[in-house]
């Protein structure tokens, strides 16, 4: 396995390096977050026969197929560049001439198996490959660390029994949202309780970023999501978010007219329709270019961000990891508002939600962005596998919590 840039070499790394001068600071994130070389995809489409494999659409990752015999395929799944984190994106359809059942393996040149198949045969309706279609090694699979102390067991590739037909079958790490599909998702709130709507280019592509707004208060609530691309869980959990702030009732009605909403949905167009594993069109991880911004989407994102400050202020980034954590601004951020909100999030999930406060040596994620413009911060990370109901039922009661908590309400808190 190749090098790979995972959380705890990061913090590692990071801890490390936290008394380093300002120069060699400055100079190692500069390497970090300069463009480089990104390996494109071959849009193709693979045909056996009576079987077809494509990667011709947005969002899909499918570098190659091999046939093992007429039902056996074996298909290969490479990042867009190395070093990368350890998220191996597929997506992928396959269809048959005549209905039968093939065998799939998923190979990967770097990291493990990771997310588990969804499969969709229509537009929007996607379902778990069930477990009893899916095979692994006999071998004693990887003990991978997790962030909330535990171990997570990772196979080298898995094998997936899939029935096809003329039908064209999606097989995916997570629901399949490029950016076409959310921006339609966003558009069609504006008739629901979106105020406005602004974009800002993304330089060197095709793309923009988009943002929406709510509310006419003066103070500025600030929402990103999809800095990352497969981290689809995360923006479910912030269009849930999104909605719950969009209703008509006493609190989210009273909450809007003290605070205006802006949210950037989709931070990384460029790598969500590229099927990338983590990084940019430039081959950079956005995430750790809020300092310096070598890249056009962190100088996008800034601009629509600083434009729509208020008198307060607040952020949350909403993400994917292994599980649900919450990461807060670390101790040393003058942040009375979070604390508060944590708690009474907690007390309406009746169970704690893991908290970790990672400190970096240099201000280069959202968090750190919002601590050097005084503006306290959390990153809301929803787990890979979360259930949708269990996602959209804490995102709801997270973006409760957070009004209460910016308004100044007392009631339900101890």
């Amino acid at each position: 396995m190749r090098a790979l840039f995972l959380l705890p070499l990061l913090v590692h790394a990071f801890g490390a390096t936290a008394q380093l001068d300002d120069a060699t600071r400055r100079d190692s994130v500069l390497r970090m977050t300069a463009s480089r070389p990104v390996a494109h995809q071959l849009k193709r489409t693979w045909d056996f026969g009576g079987v077809h494999f494509s990667n011709r659409f947005a969002g899909a990752r499918l570098n190659e197929v091999e046939r093992v015999n007429d039902t056996a395929f074996v298909c290969t799944i490479a990042p867009e560049n190395r070093p990368v984190n350890g998220s191996p994106w597929y997506a992928f359809a396959v269809r048959a001439d005549e209905p039968r059942w093939i065998s799939v393996t998923l190979r990967y040149t770097d990291f493990f198996h990771r997310y588990h198949p969804k499969i969709s045969l229509f537009e929007g309706e996607w379902h778990d490959l069930p477990d009893s279609l899916l095979h692994g090694p006999d071998t004693l699979p990887h003990a991978h660390p997790g962030q909330t102390g535990d171990t997570i067991l990772l196979h080298e590739w898995v094998r997936m029994d899939l029935w096809v037909d003329t039908l064209s079958l999606t097989v995916a790490a997570q629901q399949v949202i490029d950016v076409a599909r959310d921006q339609r998702w966003w558009m069609r709130l504006e008739a629901g309780g979106l105020t406005g709507r602004e974009a800002a280019p993304v330089e060197g592509t095709p793309y923009e970023l988009w943002a929406w707004h709510a509310g006419e208060g003066p103070n500025g609530l600030l929402l990103l999501g999809r800095q990352h691309p497969p981290e689809v869980t995360g923006a479910l959990a912030l269009r849930q978010f999104m909605l719950r702030l969009l209703e008509d009732d006493e609190l989210a009605t009273r909450f809007r007219t003290q605070w205006r909403v802006t949210v950037i949905p989709l931070m990384n167009p460029t790598g969500v329709d590229g099927g990338h594993w983590r990084h940019n069109g430039g081959g950079v991880d956005i995430n750790r270019d809020w300092w310096l911004m070598q890249q056009p989407e962190t100088r996008a994102a800034s601009t629509i961000l600083e434009r729509n400050l208020g008198g307060r202020n607040y952020l949350i980034d909403f993400h994917s990891t292994w599980k649900d954590i919450l990461y807060p601004q670390d101790s040393t951020a003058n942040d009375t508002i979070t604390p508060g909100w944590l708690d009474r999030f907690d007390a309406l999930l009746g169970t704690p939600t893991p908290r970790r406060q990672v400190p970096f040596f240099a201000p280069i994620t959202s968090l750190h962005w919002a601590q050097a413009h005084g503006i306290p911060a959390v990153v809301y990370e929803v787990g890979d596998d979360t259930p949708e109901e269990e996602l959209d039922r804490k995102a709801r009661l997270a973006a409760e919590a957070v009004m209460h908590a910016l308004l100044g309400d007392r009631v339900g808190l101890r």
